[in-house]
């Protein structure tokens, strides 16, 4: 369990390393003040090893802010810049991205800045562009000024569910009881539609975008 007392006790754990999470909710958490950008740096440094939610929990801050905090100073400029620094070393056949008309803000913001990835003379290997569809946010989109997901590209996923459900799983702060959007049997429903309509037990759709086909 971790017992946090006061922001500068929290920041001192922080710097020496001596901060353990555990599941034990009994926390005093008070205002974080100058230390919220160590507190940051903490979280950042590792949410490879610990879980992002559990993180911010303890530490008395927001998963809002640490992502707000992460992206400053980030403009379309670096952006475009960093997505197709990725494509050119990837150099992938087929990118994914994610629709435009969600409801979250940041997913156009990264469909605008990938386009730049997509031109044929600048990344000649890049073959199809698609958009895929994300539970909570595809269909929570509303702006009657953008094209609604269209899928035209069905992929067979049955023998790949069980092991989807399982991977989905490990992002336990992402999910929650139905009807929760963003539930394992939100995602079984969904895999059931998308396999109605192209004759698949259970499948993935996309809407392809652009296809170049030598």
């Amino acid at each position: 369990a971790c017992r946090i007392e006061s922001a500068p006790s929290r920041a001192s754990a922080v710097e020496s390393g001596a901060l353990h999470l555990g599941k034990s909710r009994s926390l005093v958490r008070t205002g974080v003040g100058d230390d919220t950008i160590r507190l940051f740096r903490f979280v950042n440094a590792n949410q490879t090893t610990l879980p992002l939610a559990t993180m911010c929990r303890v530490l008395g801050v927001s998963e809002s802010g640490f992502y707000a905090w992460r992206t400053r100073g980030l403009t379309p400029r670096t952006a475009r810049r960093a997505i197709c620094t990725v494509v050119k070393n990837v150099q992938p056949m087929t990118l994914l991205l994610p629709f435009p008309g969600d409801a979250h803000s940041d997913h156009k913001y990264v469909f605008d800045a990938s386009v730049t990835g997509t031109k044929w003379f600048r990344f000649p290997y890049v073959e199809k562009v698609m958009a895929y569809e994300t539970l909570s946010e595809t269909d929570f989109g509303i702006s009657p000024f953008e094209r609604a997901f269209a899928p035209n590209v069905f992929v067979d996923i049955s023998a790949q569910m069980e092991r989807k459900e399982q991977i989905l799983s490990l992002f336990e702060s992402e999910l929650a009881a139905f009807p929760f959007p963003r539930s394992l049997e939100a995602v079984r429903a969904l895999a059931k539609v998308r396999g109605a309509a192209s004759g698949y037990a259970a499948a993935e759709s996309f809407m392809l975008l652009r296809q170049r086909i030598a």
